[in-house]
């Protein structure tokens, strides 16, 4: 993502306007049980990797979500409290198409998710 070094409405403005040129994939995964962490994508391909504690729809989660790289249930990965994001940005061109898991503490909790390149 670029990033702007001015403040104000003009530049969230701005930086609104950067993100949308950078035409990220986006999604939702919707998990539907709390003991089986699900896939959000085989192979996602990004630089920047971010991830929503919400539901489809812009509903806040009701516990925590864990974004992980095995379905093992428990391993823990990285939580995201509900309303919150967590952002990951891959260096090396190898380690960008990388597989992700969501563990729910609560049934029916998600991911809303983008990819930018």
């Amino acid at each position: 993502m670029k990033k702007l070094f001015c403040g104000g409405a003009l530049a969230a403005l701005a930086f609104m306007t950067l993100l949308a040129a950078d035409n990220p994939n986006e999604g939702y995964k919707i998990v539907a049980t709390n003991t089986v962490p699900e896939l959000v994508g085989t192979n996602l391909s990004a630089k920047t990797f971010v991830f929503w504690g919400r539901k489809q729809g812009h509903t806040n989660n009701t516990g925590i979500v864990w974004i992980q790289r095995t379905s093992t249930n428990g391993f823990g990965g990285m939580p995201i409290y509900p309303g919150q994001k967590l952002s990951i940005t891959v260096d090396t061109v190898r380690a960008r198409q990388v597989d992700f898991y969501v563990g729910v503490d609560t049934s029916g909790d998600g991911v809303v998710w983008q990819l930018f390149q």
